[in-house]
């Protein structure tokens, strides 16, 4: 069976998209890309799509009144319940990640899914933007139910089909549930990361998760270049990111450094 990997780009040109893509291509040629796009703009980008033999799909909730950070978590949940024959789905951002290897090697048979955490050294509980989200979404002082508990990156969320299905019914669930109660939040910038630190550390099919410490297949290394309480080990050398002396097969954030983001471009440069 193939696998699928799944991203949104609307608004977005080829520059904004190119070290994703071109980098993924690098190391897999086999598998697909469905990239989320709005039909209208597809003049921008198609002729590099094709190139690369990525599909598209149209984007329906543009009308919700839920920043699309988090209402594309329900378009995410049609394509893996209506795609067929794909074994491992990964879902992920686009203008900020790169690929260092193919993301799909060595995944077990079994059912799952994988949550990728960040630096160890910036807690949910001590992060400012994570604490004042979590507070007004549910209330001051709510923060305290996520104490020691490390942040979870909703930028790249990997699974079998079938486990990630049900992850996103939840996911899509709680954030109905908030826009119900608290909509004003639903326009913030942080909600998809806090549902689903939520979902993977206290709904049933968190359970189902398996906990992945930065730089295990995915290294988000935002925190690594802004945050003094960072512990991870970070390194680009030659065009390439060493995390804690290992190679992720996925960087995520590395455009939170200019000069990182520059390296970067440059090694996937279309012009």
């Amino acid at each position: 069976m193939k696998n699928l990997v799944v991203s949104t780009a609307l608004n977005y040109g080829v520059d904004h998209i190119k070290n994703f893509i071109l980098s993924f291509r690098k190391y897999n040629q086999e598998d697909d890309i469905v990239l989320i796009y709005k039909k209208e703009d597809l003049p921008r980008i198609d002729t590099f799509l094709h190139e690369h033999e990525v599909m598209t799909t149209d984007f329906p909730y543009s009308n919700v009144p839920i920043h699309v950070v988090a209402s594309r978590f329900f378009r995410y949940h049609d394509i893996v319940a209506t795609l067929k024959g794909y074994k491992h789905i990964l879902l992920a951002d686009i203008r900020d990640v790169v690929f260092q290897a193919n993301p799909f090697e060595n995944l077990p048979d079994e059912d799952c899914i994988y949550a990728f955490m960040e630096d160890a050294g910036v807690p949910i509980h001590i992060e400012p933007h994570h604490i004042k989200m979590i507070d007004r979404m549910y209330g001051p002082g709510s923060v305290e139910k996520f104490t020691d508990k490390n942040i979870i990156c909703s930028g790249t969320i990997l699974g079998t089909a079938n486990v990630l299905n049900e992850w996103l019914q939840v996911f899509n669930e709680r954030l109905l549930a908030l826009q119900k109660v608290n909509p004003s939040v639903c326009y913030e910038m942080l909600l998809d990361q806090v549902i689903a630190n939520y979902v993977f550390y206290f709904d049933e099919i968190g359970k189902k998760a398996t906990l992945k410490s930065n730089g295990d297949i995915v290294g988000t290394i935002g925190h690594c270049i802004t945050h003094p309480n960072h512990i991870d080990k970070l390194e680009l050398k030659d065009g390439v990111f060493y995390l804690n002396d290992k190679v992720p097969a996925i960087i995520h954030q590395y455009d939170r450094s200019p000069e990182f983001f520059r390296q970067i471009s440059e090694l996937y440069n279309v012009n």
